[in-house]
């Protein structure tokens, strides 16, 4: 009788660890904008700001406003909102991504051309603002057939960030940032249009780190990798490059009519989730440099670590996110193993340990 209440005692806790698990949803399947999203505000800086607050976590994400081109400048000035009046720059908005947001495959393989075909296996939808995220703008001179056409446009050339040489992070543009009082594991749910030169940073605001490709990991689809039967391929493990473009430019997975062909993983449209370890009260930072970077969920858990985090090996074929990453699926008491144990706080326990633990990528009770 004291093995099962102690069995259904650790059920309890470790019902009540996984309910501190904070999920957002910034655009249901329908492509209804949240509330926050929908009844965002300009404010006297351009910006329109999102912001909200979890048991841990703080989210915001912020939309500038862009200087439209102006007369009576000089090249290469300094424009900020101070400097120039509210006329001389665009409006800041959010919007519904709007390139390939769905992932889809045609009727028993045969292309047709007609909507109706089309088989949507998941639907990524996605928000994202204006604006490429910048540290500031400089102005430059229009030229129409090589003659200066007497205005000013902004330029962003030497503002983009620069992991190797900017020393802050962007302050204007489209990005999102998160905050969290404890220790835990974020998994962030984006997607990045077609270009090669697409790249993703998740950068530590205060200290202007960059995080590289061994720091986090990358799951979802890549726009035109397909499985045999034309179905969207789910990749587990999307390839970060050194350079923080994502995908794998010699990835070869792919079939066209039964054929195997090559994809540049890397010019495609992204549906993706970004997996990493987040410090508490330390402010991160998920941007692409020259786009912007649409956005779609987030899921935080408290305690968990992304070394015993273990991807998904098939995706979803309908509307959602990917399985649960940590969620407790079976309660059972450890057998023989040789595995490393650790407990919720990532560290190593051994089996004489009483409470929840995670072996191989798996929760269960030590009792």
């Amino acid at each position: 009788m004291k093995k099962i209440f102690t069995l259904i005692s650790m059920a309890f806790v470790a019902m009540s660890v996984n309910a501190q698990t904070e999920k957002y949803l910034a655009i249901d399947d329908e492509g209804n904008l949240a509330p926050e999203f929908v009844n965002a505000t300009q404010d006297e800086s351009g910006n329109m700001i999102v912001t909200i607050t979890g048991e841990h976590m703080t989210f915001k994400g912020v939309s500038s406003a862009i200087p439209t081109e102006i007369e009576a400048a000089e090249d290469n000035l300094s424009w900020t909102h101070e400097t120039w009046p509210a006329e001389n720059w665009g409006k800041a908005e959010w919007k519904q991504f709007n390139k390939n947001q769905k992932v889809w495959h045609w009727k028993d393989g045969v292309k047709t051309g007609n909507a109706e075909d089309q088989i949507v296996d998941f639907q990524f939808r996605a928000i994202w603002g204006t604006g490429n995220p910048v540290t500031g703008f400089v102005s430059e001179p229009v030229n129409t057939d090589g003659n200066f056409a007497g205005k000013y446009r902004p330029k962003y050339d030497g503002f983009y960030f620069d992991p190797a040489t900017s020393t802050a992070a962007p302050a204007r543009g489209e990005f999102f940032e998160f905050k969290s009082d404890v220790d835990g594991m974020l998994k962030i749910g984006f997607g990045i249009a077609n270009g090669t030169n697409r790249y993703v940073y998740i950068v530590e605001k205060e200290t202007v780190k960059t995080f590289g490709p061994a720091d986090f990991k990358v799951e979802g689809y890549v726009q035109g990798c397909d499985n045999i039967d034309g179905t969207p391929m789910w990749i587990p493990s999307i390839k970060v490059n050194d350079d923080l473009t994502i995908g794998d430019i010699e990835f070869n997975q792919s079939y066209k009519d039964d054929m195997l062909t090559l994809v540049n993983q890397v010019s495609k449209v992204k549906f993706a989730w970004a997996v990493f370890d987040v410090k508490a009260n330390v402010t991160y930072m998920i941007f692409t440099p020259t786009s912007q970077i649409a956005f779609r969920d987030y899921t935080f858990e408290p305690n968990a670590t992304v070394a015993n985090y273990t991807p998904s090996e098939v995706g979803p074929t309908a509307p959602g996110t990917p399985g649960e990453s940590s969620g407790i699926k079976e309660l059972k008491a450890i057998k023989n193993s040789n595995s490393t144990i650790y407990n919720l706080a990532g560290q190593k326990v051994n089996k004489a340990y009483k409470g929840i633990a995670v072996q191989n990528g798996k929760k269960f009770v030590l009792q």
